[in-house]
């Protein structure tokens, strides 16, 4: 019988084709290899399956399950049902975990035995690879779980690692919540145990340029308020819902430059300036006579 490994990985993939190699990638060169990845692929219409076929035959680690489209968190469920570990470590189609992002995490979970949950520090990169910049996350179970309590999510979900059987006491992930099913678990997890973040920097997130529709964007903040609300009657608190910014640009010109605008200071400030030259050109071409693409093109001329 072979033994049960320390980790469980699970990955859930729809449509990823360019992607989702590089995550699998990553994950299989990891420092720390007691590990198995299981995979679902959920119905995909491009080639993601035969790239997770590749991978399948080629390490003994990756186990796929192919099936029709049941949606996101129908899929992470299952992966949790069939996860043997005692960490269950999350992981997106599109992002890359540094190699040492599970040997830190571990090593911080066996430690801490009160900590249901730890996430990391991210690096934004775009679309096609290019760094963004740092995206930082408070370290302490106290700034975590008051700013989830308020509807920020304050742990990266594909950089979280987990108690299996922690995750299984409070039921997984609510299928009811949309978009918000990571706020939600969170906010439970932190009902049973502590919640932190390392200082470290464990994962690359990826955000993709493409805008959303207002309603879209509106119905993702309400599930974000539905699930703070619902925390704050299990806890008994009356606690205002502050997460009001939104997390990727609308259709409007002036929302898109206004996204591109903060990933080009934020690549600036962190001396990416091939990144801070390309969203800065993104910026004032959506809006060439605003005052922020006045003050990005002060900055270019800087650097040139």
């Amino acid at each position: 019988m072979n033994q049960r490994p320390l980790i469980s990985v699970i990955l859930p993939v729809y449509n990823a084709e360019k992607y989702v190699g590089d995550a699998i990638q990553s994950i299989l060169d990891q420092n720390h290899s007691d590990f198995e990845l299981l995979i679902i692929d959920d119905g995909s219409s491009d080639r993601s399956l035969e790239v997770l076929r590749e991978f399948e035959r080629s390490d003994d680690r990756v186990h796929l399950t192919v099936r029709p489209n049941r949606g996101l968190v129908t899929t992470l469920n299952e992966l949790i049902a069939s996860a043997t570990g005692t960490y269950l470590a999350r992981m997106d189609a599109d992002d890359i975990s540094l190699p040492d992002r599970f040997e830190k995490q571990v090593e911080f979970l066996t430690k801490r035995t009160d900590v249901a949950v730890v996430g990391g520090q991210a690096e934004l990169i775009d679309d096609v690879g290019r760094v963004i910049g740092p995206f930082g996350f408070p370290h302490q179970h106290s700034q975590i779980d008051s700013l989830l309590a308020e509807g920020h999510c304050t742990i990266c979900h594909p950089a979280a690692m987990m108690r299996l059987d922690k995750v299984n006491k409070i039921g997984g992930y609510d299928a009811s919540l949309g978009a918000a099913e990571d706020l939600d678990l969170w906010l439970r997890l932190g009902e049973i145990g502590q919640l932190a973040n390392l200082p470290d920097t464990v994962i690359r997130y990826r955000i993709h340029s493409g805008s959303i529709s207002g309603a879209n964007r509106e119905l993702q903040r309400a599930f974000a308020k539905t699930v703070q609300q619902m925390a704050c009657k299990r806890r008994g608190t009356d606690v205002e819902f502050t997460a009001d910014a939104h997390w990727r640009p609308g259709t409007s010109r002036k929302s898109r430059q206004s996204f591109a605008a903060k990933y080009a200071w934020l690549a600036f400030n962190h001396q990416h300036l091939d990144t801070f030259r390309h969203y800065a050109w993104q910026a004032i071409r959506l809006r060439p006579f605003s005052t922020t693409s006045l003050r990005l093109s002060r900055a270019w001329m800087k650097i040139r």
